[in-house]
C-alpha cells in the first residue's frame, strides 16, 4: 500500500470461515454503499445473537458462527413466496394468501394462515433472489411491512395496478382498508407516422413516461416521480409531493398533496441521497472514450449535484468501471466521493502495448473527495491513495483476475472490519490474497492488519453478516458460477478481533 499517511498501531484481525455455502451479498448500490444480500437477521431461537434468514432456511448463530449443522428448512409452500420479518415472525405473501410462520425453538408454528385475493397487478419488487435459478420454492425478500399508525403491529403494503392497497390485521385477520390514489397519469408517448413512403413508416410501442417512488415516515407520505417528456429528452422532471395520513379513518389520505417541489435534472441522472438534508441530490455517470493519446481508452466521468440540481460537480478518471462512486469513509454521515483510475493508459503507444502483452502489476488509484458541511465536493481536499496489484496473467489473457478488475470488483471501499465506523479499504491485491487495510481517519494505514487467501477468479463482498458491527468477507468463484450458469457455493469469512 502506498500513499500519503501515516503508520498506526491497531488490534489484530482474524477470519474464522464458516460452513455454510449459501450466502450471498450480490451487488452494491454504487451510490451509497449498501449492500444488497440474500438474507434477513433476527433472533429466531431467542439465545441472544442474530442467526440469518436464507432463502431455503434459517441458519442459526451458535458458538462462533454459524453450520450446516445448525439449520431450519423453510416449509414447503408449495411456490416461491414474497417475505419480510416482523421481529421474530415471518410473514409470506403467496399467490392466494398470507402465511404468518414463527420458529418456536424445536418446530415451525404457523400464526396465521388467511385466503386472500390480491388486486389485479399487485407487485412485490424482491431484493433477495433465489439463490439457484431452478430453486421454485425459496423465499423472496420484499420490503412490504411497515408499522404507519406506530401501535407496534405492521399493516401490508402493496402497489397494484391501480393505486397502493393498505392492509391492516383485525381480531385476526387483514382487510384491504385504503387504496392510496397516488399515482400520476399515464400518457401514450405518441405521435401521427405517415405511412409513406415505406422509409417514414414507423411503429409507436407502449411506454410509461414516469416512474414513481414511494416514502412513508408515520403520518407522512412522501411521493417521487420522474417524468420524462420523451425517450430522447435531454432532461427529466423530478416532483416531491407530500401528502398526509389520518389514522381514524383507516389511513386513508387526508385532503389533496401540498404543491410539489419540481427539480429539473439531465435525463441520465439518478436520485440519490448523500447526506442528512431534505434537498434531493443526483448523480450521474457516463463511460466515454477518450479524444486524445495514442488510441481511445475508456474514462469515467461522474457529477453530482448536492442541491436539487441547482449546481454540478464533474470528476474524471481513466477507468472502465468501478463497484462504489459514494460511501461515508469518514463516519460523518455524509457520504464522499470515490474515483478510481488505473495506469494501464499512461505513456505512448509502445508503453502501452509493452503493458497490455507483459505487464503482470497494476498500480490502481483512489482519490476519496470528502464531502464538506456545506455538500461541496473539493476537489483539493482528496485524499490519494495508490494500490498496488499483482494480477495472474497479463491483459492481453483476459484472465477471470484481470476480468474483475476491469468491472471494478478488486477493490471495496464499503466495510469497517474494526468497529470504529470507519470504512477501511479492502483489495485483492494478488492472485491468493485479499489484504485488509484499516481506516486512520485521514486515509488508511500503510500496512495490512489482516488477509484471507484466495483464488484468481475469486469476487468478494463485504458486509456484516453476523450482526457484530464488524464486516465480513463473502467469497465465490466466479468461473465456476459463470459454468454452472448459477452462482457457485460461497465461502463466508466472519471477522474476529484477535491480540497482536
Amino acid at each position: 500500500m502506498i500513499a500519503a499517511l501515516v503508520p498506526l498501531v491497531l488490534c489484530g484481525l482474524t477470519f474464522v470461515e464458516q460452513d455454510i455455502p449459501d450466502v450471498d451479498l450480490r451487488s452494491v448500490d454504487p451510490f451509497s454503499g449498501q449492500h444488497n444480500p440474500n438474507f434477513l437477521r433476527a433472533d429466531f431461537d431467542g439465545d441472544g445473537t442474530l442467526d440469518l434468514l436464507l432463502p431455503r432456511y434459517i441458519a442459526f448463530q451458535r458458538g462462533n458462527g454459524f453450520s450446516r449443522t445448525q439449520i431450519a428448512p423453510i416449509p414447503d409452500f408449495g411456490e416461491s413466496p414474497h417475505c419480510d420479518l416482523w421481529g421474530r415472525d415471518i410473514y409470506l405473501c403467496l399467490s392466494n394468501r398470507i402465511e404468518i410462520v414463527r420458529w418456536d425453538g424445536t418446530e415451525w408454528k404457523r400464526i396465521l394462515s388467511q385466503q386472500l385475493v390480491w388486486p389485479p397487478g399487485a407487485r412485490f419488487k424482491t431484493f433477495g433472489e433465489p439463490l439457484y435459478t431452478d430453486d421454485s420454492k425459496a423465499l423472496r425478500f420484499f420490503k412490504f411491512l411497515q408499522d404507519l399508525n406506530g401501535d407496534g403491529k405492521p399493516e401490508i403494503i402493496v402497489p397494484a395496478s391501480d393505486s397502493v392497497h393498505v392492509y391492516r390485521q383485525g381480531e385476526l385477520f387483514f382487510e384491504d382498508v385504503a387504496q392510496w390514489d397516488i399515482y400520476p397519469p399515464v400518457q401514450m408517448i405518441s405521435s401521427m407516422k405517415p405511412i409513406w413512403p415505406e422509409r417514414a413508416r414507423t411503429v409507436d410501442a407502449m411506454w410509461s413516461g414516469w416512474s414513481c417512488m414511494l416514502h412513508v415516515s408515520g403520518p407522512i407520505l412522501l411521493t417521487e416521480v420522474e417524468d420524462m417528456e420523451s425517450l430522447d429528452s435531454p432532461t427529466v422532471e423530478y416532483r416531491i409531493e407530500t401528502r398526509r395520513l389520518t389514522f381514524e379513518s383507516g389511513f386513508a389520505v387526508a385532503g389533496e398533496p401540498e404543491p410539489p417541489k419540481v427539480y429539473t435534472v439531465p435525463s441520465k441522472a439518478s436520485r440519490c441521497k448523500l447526506n442528512e438534508d431534505d434537498v434531493p441530490d443526483f448523480v450521474k455517470y457516463e463511460v466515454e472514450k477518450s479524444k486524445t493519446g495514442p488510441i481511445p481508452f475508456p474514462v469515467l466521468t461522474l457529477t453530482v449535484s448536492t442541491d436539487g440540481g441547482t449546481s454540478w460537480t464533474t470528476v474524471r478518471s481513466s477507468v472502465m468501471m468501478q463497484q462504489c462512486f459514494f460511501a461515508d469513509i469518514n463516519g460523518d454521515k455524509r457520504l464522499d466521493m470515490i474515483a478510481e483510475s488505473n495506469g494501464l493508459f499512461q505513456g505512448g503507444l509502445r508503453e502501452l502495448a509493452t503493458s497490455y502483452l507483459t505487464a503482470r502489476s497494476l498500480t490502481h488509484t483512489i482519490n476519496i473527495v470528502p464531502q464538506q458541511a456545506d455538500g461541496k465536493f473539493i476537489q483539493g481536499h482528496a485524499i490519494s491513495v495508490r494500490c498496488p496489484i499483482r494480477i495472474d496473467a497479463p491483459p492481453i489473457q483476459n484472465s477471470p483476475m484481470f476480468g474483475a478488475y476491469q468491472a471494478g470488483l478488486l477493490v471495496n471501499l464499503t466495510g469497517d472490519f474494526t468497529g470504529d465506523g470507519l470504512l477501511d479499504l479492502a483489495v485483492h491485491e494478488t492472485p491468493d490474497r485479499i489484504a485488509i487495510y484499516p481506516n486512520t481517519g485521514s486515509g488508511f494505514a500503510l500496512s495490512s492488519i489482516a488477509v484471507v487467501q484466495t483464488l484468481p477468479d475469486s469476487v468478494f463482498g463485504l458486509a456484516d453478516v453476523d450482526g457484530d458491527k464488524r464486516a465480513d468477507i463473502v467469497l465465490r468463484s466466479k468461473s465456476a458460477s459463470d459454468e454452472l450458469q448459477s452462482p457457485a457455493p460461497s465461502r463466508l469469512f466472519l471477522s474476529r478481533e484477535s491480540t497482536p
